[in-house]
């Protein structure tokens, strides 16, 4: 039995957390042990994992530089003789890579999760200076696209034949009863629905959703703009809303479980990032049958082809957006087309369980390597 342990910051309601989940719930059991450690913040992901059987650690770290992380996770992987370190985002890789050499953990894995369009978007340099230090003593790098891949070669240093891209992925889609679908919609009000599941944080460009609501509404649009999820920008971007005269058409609704029926319920989803990697909301959405509108940003652009699997607009651009999204919403054709092909490509390319059976041939043949 290999034991493979998963570092990860939190396990609250994010992209990286949600592909950690299933990915560890689809391991096969039979030759892998996973674990999950968290480092900052346990979350509502955790409860998912330990009802699947799988053991939820707490490592408790304050901030980027607390050596008494490191020193826990160095115990935890020496008490449970770890054989796999696979990290998802830069603080768990950071510390978890750190302890694995001090443990001697012989695989160490790395997910690559984000492709940083603007320079000045991406991480510190201290943090890509810390990454390029690591580079040497990682065994395999995943990115989940292309552009990741690439953001890894240019800017972390990473050699090619260290990586492997392998993209995010997901559950295929539970159905949804009409009498939920129904609810929702009374709940929320009449008229069109547009929305976004996201973390409230610059890189996802909400700001820029609220100027096209503002747009749409001037056009007469009764819509209304759904808003899950949480962050640190709520509060600016409820402030904006009143500014912008939109606050009645705009409801952020916070974290919810129940996405499959929200992503039922709208007529339009959309995803306005200014960078990403490959987006799970995304690909949720396009699984789901919701028409999409995505910015034309590395990793997005590999799912939504302009006017066949949904529409691209270019990021920070309000007036591109709701033009988009009207388009959309007065098209029932178009709507029904691009919806339809966009289930047909995430259900074929993008489901979690033969993207886990690709994991565990990186483990398979890391482990044979280590083993020599």
């Amino acid at each position: 039995m290999v034991t493979v342990l998963h570092v990860i910051d939190t396990l609250g309601l994010g992209g990286a957390e949600r592909f950690l989940v299933n990915l560890v719930r689809y391991l096969d059991r039979e030759h892998y042990h996973p674990i999950v450690a968290w480092l900052s913040a346990e979350g509502p992901f955790a409860r998912d994992l330990r009802a699947a059987g799988v053991e939820v650690v707490g490592i408790r770290a304050r901030g980027h530089r607390d050596p008494r992380a490191v020193r826990r996770l160095y115990s935890l992987m020496r008490e449970r003789r770890v054989d796999i370190l696979h990290t998802h985002l830069f603080v768990d890789g950071f510390y978890g890579r750190l302890a694995a050499l001090w443990a001697r953990v012989p695989v160490r894995v790395v997910t690559q999760q984000n492709a940083y369009d603007d320079p000045q978007l991406r991480l510190p340099a201290w943090q890509i200076w810390a990454n390029r230090a690591l580079v040497p003593f990682t065994q395999r790098f995943v990115a989940v696209s292309q552009a990741a891949k690439q953001y890894l070669i240019e800017v972390e240093w990473v050699p090619e034949d260290k990586i492997w891209v392998l993209p995010n992925a997901i559950e295929p889609p539970p159905p949804v009863a009409e009498e939920v679908v129904r609810r929702l919609r009374q709940q929320w009000g009449s008229g069109p629905l547009l929305g976004t599941v996201a973390r409230l944080e610059p890189q996802k460009g909400l700001d820029t959703l609220l100027k096209a609501v503002a747009l749409l509404k001037q056009r007469n649009a009764e819509v209304r703009c759904i808003i899950v999820g949480e962050g640190k920008a709520r509060t600016e971007l409820e402030a904006q809303a009143r500014t912008l005269g939109i606050a009645d058409a705009v409801l952020f609704v916070g974290t919810r479980r129940d996405i499959p029926a929200v992503l039922a319920a709208l007529d339009v989803f959309v995803l306005p990032s200014r960078f990403e990697g490959l987006s799970l909301a995304l690909l949720e959405a396009m699984a789901a049958g919701c028409p999409v509108v995505a910015t034309a940003v590395s990793g997005s652009v590999e799912v939504v082809h302009d006017g066949e699997t949904g529409l691209l607009v270019p990021p920070g651009d309000a007036k591109a957006l709701a033009e988009a999204v009207y388009r959309l919403l007065t098209n029932s054709e178009l709507a029904r087309r691009v919806a339809l092909a966009g289930k047909e490509l995430v259900l074929k390319h993008y489901t979690i369980e033969p993207i886990a059976g690709r994991y565990e041939e990186i483990y398979a043949a890391e482990m044979e390597k280590a083993q020599r």
